[in-house]
């Protein structure tokens, strides 16, 4: 197993059942922001992102992802289109990686990108209930906001926008609040006794069970993002970008190695271990989370293609020992 052995914390269950009966929230600061100003910011993202952006109107927005030259994760951005330029909403702490990116293929674009992480706070709003709770604080009906968009709404005098996020459970969205507002509309969400706020392990099982991966896991710049699960957020039909003929090769001749899975296993499936398919090892647990029950953890892994079969029986660990695991389509659901 790992030499260094960290065990995923337990998870509340009562928060869970909140999440997916109802609505919960999560602080989440440092989340990039960068807004990128300038006639050419739009087009400079389009040539170095998957996605195809080049129709976002003004407060639409769309996901992308910022890929390198080998089509490699960098991170992956919701863009928000703005009246002069651009609003990435990226990973916790990519903000330098992201702007260093861009600038290395700013050569006479119009575009600025700037750093504006420290200025926001951001709260993520869970559950299907999630709309009719952010009618009741700001007035606006965010139900039929389309994915990745914005709309302006405002708190105690406090503005804000509201961004439709991938949901975990039914419906989720992104609240960009200025830092000098966070503390007291944190305070409102505190003071609500039925919208319960997400702890970092609850936090984790939603993710884990939705199969969403995160900055530093799943999407680091050892996976592309076919492998990641992302297709939805890549074009095949757009112009040239850095890494496209990467992804297209990929995708035309069938040679993606490995994708996301799901893995389920006991207490001793751990992150970090390494998954094996008859004694060879054809993949690595990048994430882990307790189950309800406690008894079962379930993980996230990037496996082999030729492995990456629902209910395929593995052995995750190392050479020191292993533990019997079964393989699951994302998402996954509690037995």
């Amino acid at each position: 197993m790992n030499s260094t052995i960290v065990r995923p914390s337990p998870v509340s269950g009562t928060v869970v059942e909140a999440a997916r009966s109802s609505a919960t929230f999560v602080v989440r600061p440092n989340i990039a922001i960068v807004d990128v100003v300038g006639n050419d910011a739009l087009d400079l993202l389009n040539r170095l992102s998957t996605n195809d952006l080049t129709q976002l109107q003004p407060r639409s927005g769309a996901l992308t992802v910022l890929v390198t030259d080998k089509a490699r994760i960098i991170d992956v951005l919701t863009v928000l289109r703005t009246n002069d330029g651009i609003r990435l909403i990226g990973s916790v702490g990519t903000a330098e990686h992201v702007i260093r990116w861009l600038r290395k293929y700013i050569i006479i674009d119009d575009a600025r990108p700037r750093d504006c992480t420290n200025a926001f706070v951001c709260i993520d709003i869970d559950g299907p209930r999630s709309p009719d709770l952010l009618r009741e604080l700001t007035g606006v009906d965010v139900s039929t906001l389309a994915m990745s968009h914005a709309v302006p709404a405002v708190i105690l005098d406090h503005v804000l926008d509201i961004v439709r996020l991938p949901a975990r459970c039914e419906l989720r969205y992104r609240l960009v609040i200025p830092t000098e507002s966070a503390v007291p509309l944190i305070e409102v969400l505190r003071g609500l006794e039925t919208v319960p706020e997400l702890d970092e392990a609850t936090d984790q099982y939603l993710r884990v069970m939705s199969g969403m991966g995160v900055i530093g896991k799943e999407w680091t710049e050892s996976y592309n993002p076919l492998e990641a699960g992302l297709l939805h957020m890549t074009s095949f039909s757009k112009g040239c970008y850095i890494g496209q003929e990467v992804i297209a090769r990929l995708d035309s001749y069938n040679k993606v190695k490995q994708r996301l899975m799901g893995v389920v296993g006991g207490i001793d499936l751990l992150e970090g271990d390494t998954v094996y398919n008859e004694g060879s090892p054809v993949g690595v647990v990048t994430s882990v989370t307790v189950g309800l029950d406690t008894r079962t953890h379930y993980g996230l892994a990037y496996i082999r293609r030729e492995v990456a079969l629902p209910d395929n029986v593995v052995a995750c660990g190392s050479e020191n020992g292993t533990t019997t695991a079964v393989l699951k389509q994302l998402p996954m659901e509690e037995a």
